[in-house]
């Protein structure tokens, strides 16, 4: 497939666009609540890729398949994230008592949520959504290089601090939906936005092979 210049600020405008639409769409979903529905997230989802993905059509990175891969599965993986941000949180180990020592069991672990449920929720999502994305694009021949593959596993491991952090900053409060929509989603899915843009950026990911492996250049 012939490529096309690859305008990179272009680009990170439509993933910065897809993080605002994900968003919009997530907070006008719950009617401003912070209830969470990973099915209805499964279907607003590809909000978040369809104004980058229409660029990558655009600069031929990828064809029709490939987008529609790639919007389909950012979703499935942005699905399995909640389903998993969801089983961690939401994991119960009261069930096992009864009477007195149940309540004293529930009291306790909502003192405790915090430490010992949403940052290593939001930690293990964050990895989820973001590995389960990038082994999605190992599919697809031009980001199958190793310093791609570098960058996937650095940048899920920082994404997974992030989803900690989000988390943790993100929990319904008084403001619902909009708590999780600048405290988590937002700001994951710019940053998660911004990789994607270099991965499919071949001048970037020739100068960062340049500058780690400098015997290489020519």
């Amino acid at each position: 497939m012939a490529r096309t210049g690859y305008n990179r600020k272009i680009m990170y405008l439509a993933a910065a666009l897809g993080a605002v639409l994900f968003s919009a769409a997530f907070f006008l979903a719950r009617n401003g609540d912070g209830i969470s529905d990973p099915l209805i997230a499964f279907i607003y989802t590809p909000l978040f890729g369809l104004p980058l993905t229409a660029g990558l059509v655009k600069y031929r990175r990828i064809g029709f398949w490939g987008a529609l891969i790639l919007m389909l599965g950012l979703a499935a993986a942005h699905f399995l994230a909640i389903c998993v941000a969801d089983g961690i949180y939401d994991f119960r180990v009261c069930y096992f008592l009864d009477g007195a020592r149940h309540a004293a069991c529930q009291a306790s672990q909502a003192r405790e949520q915090l430490a010992h449920r949403v940052l290593p929720a939001g930690f293990c999502a964050g990895i989820v959504g973001a590995g389960a994305s990038f082994v999605l694009l190992l599919g697809l021949r031009a980001v199958r290089d190793r310093t791609r593959l570098a960058m996937m596993i650095a940048a899920t491991l920082v994404l997974g601090v992030l989803g900690a952090i989000g988390l943790s900053v993100g929990l319904p409060d008084e403001r619902g939906a909009l708590s999780f929509v600048f405290g988590l989603f937002l700001p994951w899915q710019l940053v998660f936005g911004a990789v994607l843009v270099l991965l499919f950026d071949g001048e970037a990911m020739d100068a960062i092979r340049r500058r780690f492996s400098p015997s290489r250049a020519v």
